[in-house]
């Protein structure tokens, strides 16, 4: 008996270890499938690390609307993140059946890290009475939300008021109220403008909202001398409905000649890259609801910045953009004269983002000046250099630089040098002022994401295979230690 059981511990401890270290092996191979699981669950998260914002404010213009009815809505989301926000990010309603009929809304020019971003929202009830909440959320395109969601705001939508009956006896709508006659007709009651002689009531005219919004209060110009713009700003206005845009003109003798700078303007700001060096300007703005109802004009006006070079024909300059993505290396004897150059934030631009990439910086306007407000041509190429950090690539398979091509395209520019280490991108311009980086986006195979589900499934067999045989061969190694007491007495 003694023997027998000296021999079947014996076989279970030499299985326990030659199962342990095969299973070992697998034991940390499991670990490194469920690390690239983890990591898989992570870049799928819809919260994007490096771009961080705060819900300041959400303030819909009314609480109590009607079903139907079209009112306004401003959020406020400050950028407490790394990155600047480009036209790739916007704000969209925490709305999953779209109540509210809003898709979302993108930013007209980039928010620093520190600055926050205004959306003036136009709004459409619901169809159905109730009490429904209003939320939103800054997302970045094709990746999603970067912030949790405002604390969502009721809103109750009331069914509109019955109208208004004609007196006992008669039909029609006040204030086209009739006497129905045998002859089927009806004379028209004095004051009325019913002129229907077919037996029918003419209908009443709907009511057409005529209320302009407030004026634009606030209204500030100021120099930005850094690139040699101007900043304007201003408190948003009010509107019995809700205020659609904002329309902004200049004018050189605020009189005549008002140039229009922009008729669609959503934001409490805007700024003017379009002017010359020395010149006063003036400025007008107004409000504008869904029914085309404009407020009077709020003015401002200033001179701009003088020239100032920094440039110079004899010696290098480097000129770097306000978000600190991109710099561009002007050599020497690229510039026949003085020059102030510049890299801004391009304006207007409507080409499309091509399909699978993100927008991470720009686009950039780069524009070098004279004193005489001439743009000037280069001699040497310029060099740009891009400095996109890490945490703005994750999700991102590959970095590229396009330039605004003919026909409003973009164009891929080469990429000269790769600093693996800072992730630093020597770009050749090739001619082209306007520019910007995109991210294409990583894909991942669907026989991967099967490859490594199994992966981890097996891996939790094996787990359970090697917990089974180590709690076997301590059991083993238990008995062993018994039977040998007993054998000898202990």
């Amino acid at each position: 008996m003694r023997n027998n059981s000296g021999n079947i511990v014996g076989k279970t401890l030499r299985l326990a270890r030659k199962l342990s270290i095969s299973h070992l092996i697998v034991f940390v191979a499991l670990f490194a499938g469920i690390a690239v699981a983890r990591q898989l669950f992570t870049s799928a998260l819809t919260i994007v690390s490096g771009h961080h914002a705060r819900c300041d404010q959400i303030a819909p213009s009314k609480t109590t609307v009607t079903t139907g009815e079209t009112f306004s809505a401003t959020v406020k989301m400050y950028n407490y993140g790394s990155t600047t926000w480009s036209s790739a990010f916007g704000v969209f309603l925490n709305d999953p059946y779209n109540k509210w009929n809003f898709g979302g809304y993108g930013l007209s020019r980039n928010t620093p890290s520190g600055s926050t971003a205004t959306f003036n929202l136009t709004l459409h009830a619901p169809s159905s009475a109730g009490t429904y909440q209003f939320g939103a959320e800054m997302y970045i395109a094709m990746q999603g939300p970067i912030a949790f969601a405002c604390t969502p705001v009721n809103i109750t939508v009331n069914a509109p008021p019955p109208p208004p009956a004609c007196p006992a006896g008669q039909t029609g709508t006040p204030p086209n109220c009739s006497t129905p006659t045998s002859g089927g007709g009806s004379p028209p009651l004095q004051g009325s403008s019913n002129r229907n002689t077919g037996g029918g009531t003419t209908p009443a005219t709907p009511t057409k909202d005529t209320s302009p919004p407030s004026t634009p209060a606030d209204f500030v110009a100021k120099t930005n001398t850094a690139n040699m713009s101007v900043q304007l700003s201003w408190t948003a206005s009010t509107d019995n409905i809700g205020v659609q845009s904002y329309r902004l003109e200049r004018s050189l003798d605020n009189v005549n000649n008002w140039e229009s700078l922009s008729g669609s303007i959503t934001e409490t700001n805007f700024e003017d890259f379009s002017v010359s060096f020395g010149v006063h300007y003036y400025y007008r703005l107004k409000a504008v609801d869904a029914a085309g109802n404009a407020s009077p004009h709020a003015s401002a006006d200033l001179v701009s910045s003088g020239f100032g070079a920094n440039a110079h024909p004899d010696s290098d300059a480097t000129i770097s953009s306000e978000d600190g993505l991109v710099s561009i290396l002007i050599p020497a004897g690229a510039l026949e004269k003085d020059a102030f150059c510049s890299i801004v934030v391009a304006q207007d631009i409507l080409s499309p983002i091509p399909k699978g990439y993100v927008m991470l910086g720009g686009p950039y306007n780069f524009t070098c000046r004279d004193e005489s407000d001439s743009n000037q041509t280069f001699k040497k190429a310029p060099v740009l250099t891009g400095q996109i950090n890490k945490q703005m690539v994750k999700g991102i398979g590959k970095v590229e630089y396009f330039g605004q091509a003919e026909g409003d395209t973009w164009k891929t520019l080469k990429i000269s040098k790769h600093d693996k280490k800072t992730l630093a991108d020597t770009v050749e311009l090739d001619n082209h002022s306007v520019f910007t980086i995109m991210g294409k986006q990583k894909k991942t195979s669907v026989w991967l994401i099967i490859f490594e589900i199994f992966l981890v499934l097996a891996g939790l067999v094996v787990l359970a295979r090697f917990v089974v045989n180590w709690l076997l061969k301590r059991r083993a190694s238990k008995q062993y230690e018994d039977t040998l007491h007993k054998s000898r007495g202990w």
